[in-house]
C-alpha cells in the first residue's frame, strides 16, 4: 500500500528501508529511529497531541478519496451467517449498543474502560474516547450501516494498485443485515 501511494507522489518506495519496530513506542521511534511510521490516530495521533509531539500527519482520504475505507470492521463467515443467523443478530445488536452507548457517553464510556484496563493510560483512553465517539457514527443514518460505493471504492484502488488480483463483489464483501432496526 505503501508502495502504491509513493508511486501516486512519483516518489521511489526503493529508497525506503522498512524496519520492523515491532511493540516499539512508535512516537519514540520517530524521535530517533525511523522517519515514518503509519498510525491509527484514534490511539498514537492522541498521544501524540497528549505529549505535545508534533506529526508532519498526511491522511490517507486527502490522498484519495477511494482511501476512506471502514475500519473497524467486524467479520463472520458464510457458514455462521447461514447456519446462525440469530447469533449473528444478537453479537450485532450488543456490539451495537456499545457503540450507541459510547457515542452518547463518551467520558463514562472511557471510565468503563479504564476500570477494566487499568494498565492503560487514563488520560490517552478519555481524549481518545472523546475523538472516537464522534468517529464511530460519523455521516451513517446510525452506527455500523456501510455503503456499497465505499467498499467499491476502495477495492477498485487496491485493484488498480495491483494490491488484489480480482475485483471483490461489494454485494458480497458486507452487508448491513444484521444491525439492529434491519
Amino acid at each position: 500500500m505503501l508502495a502504491s501511494l509513493m508511486q501516486k507522489e512519483k516518489a521511489d518506495f526503493k529508497k525506503i528501508r522498512i524496519i520492523n519496530i515491532g511493540g516499539a513506542d512508535p512516537l519514540a521511534s520517530l524521535s530517533k529511529d525511523i522517519d515514518l511510521t503509519w498510525i491509527y490516530y484514534g490511539w498514537t495521533g492522541i498521544q501524540a497531541e497528549i505529549r505535545k509531539q508534533e506529526l508532519n500527519m498526511i491522511w490517507l482520504k486527502d490522498i484519495d478519496p477511494a482511501l476512506d475505507y471502514y475500519t473497524q470492521v467486524f467479520i463472520t463467515s458464510e457458514k455462521m451467517i447461514r447456519e446462525k443467523p440469530d447469533t449473528v443478530r444478537k453479537v450485532m445488536n450488543a456490539v451495537s449498543k456499545g457503540y450507541a452507548f459510547s457515542v452518547q457517553n463518551p467520558a463514562q464510556a472511557a471510565e468503563i474502560l479504564i476500570k477494566h484496563a487499568p494498565k492503560s493510560d487514563p488520560e490517552i483512553i478519555r481524549k481518545s474516547q472523546l475523538w472516537l465517539s464522534l468517529q464511530y457514527q460519523a455521516d451513517a443514518p446510525r452506527w455500523g450501516e456501510q455503503k456499497e460505493s465505499v467498499w467499491k471504492g476502495y477495492a477498485r484502488w487496491m485493484y488498480d494498485n495491483k494490491l488484489i488480483t480480482k475485483m471483490i463483489d461489494p454485494d458480497k464483501a458486507y452487508t448491513n443485515e444484521f444491525l439492529p432496526g434491519k
